[in-house]
């Protein structure tokens, strides 16, 4: 892919939903990122069944894919765009930082740069310790560098210490991902 000033950014956004029609959620949210044509979908994850965070409360088990974005749209821009999408799709103004969520989109990076302020923090500050989020990262880009720990994703995926549960989705629509993952290497 060419990129352009228009789409200069690579940027890694996760997704998750455990309330309501997950699926349709997650196929949802990918249009309506990419509907006013500032942010370009270049790569889908495999969708993966996960356990939440704190499943010991009973909590549904989320649905969870990892994307990779060009876009123009500086973070915090950014960050406004997943918000809107989340409110637009079910989830309340208010946020609570874990438990069920029709859904939820986190900026996992955004290039290599590091930012970290009240509103927002990047990279992901829990992406590399989390098995949900490095598997399927790990699928569309494997040797993408973490900008904290200088090390690819594909071995942080082996280090991790997280041991919560992880399946490939069967997906109901048989249909393809909009854009086809990365061959593995």
């Amino acid at each position: 892919m060419v990129y352009n000033d228009r789409f200069s950014h690579r940027v890694f956004l996760g997704l998750g939903s455990n309330l309501g029609e997950r699926e349709k959620n997650l196929r949802s949210a990918l249009a309506l990122l990419t509907k006013d044509g500032l942010i370009d979908l270049v790569h889908c994850s495999t969708i993966y069944r996960t356990e939440g965070v704190n499943s010991g409360r009973g909590e549904p088990e989320y649905l969870n894919q990892v994307i990779e974005v060009n876009t123009g749209l500086p973070p915090h821009h950014l960050l406004k765009v997943c918000r809107r999408v989340e409110e637009r799709l079910g989830r309340p103004s208010r946020r609570k930082r874990s438990g069920p969520r029709v859904l939820d989109i986190d900026i996992l990076f955004y290039d290599d740069i590091i930012v970290n302020n009240e509103e927002l923090v990047i990279p992901h500050p829990r992406a590399a310790r989390r098995r949900f989020v490095l598997e399927p990262l790990a699928e569309i880009a494997p040797d993408l560098l973490h900008p904290v720990m200088q090390m690819p994703i594909s071995k942080l995926l082996k280090s991790t210490d997280d041991n919560g549960w992880i399946k490939e989705y069967e997906r109901k629509d048989k249909g393809k991902s909009p854009v086809k993952p990365k061959a593995k290497k």
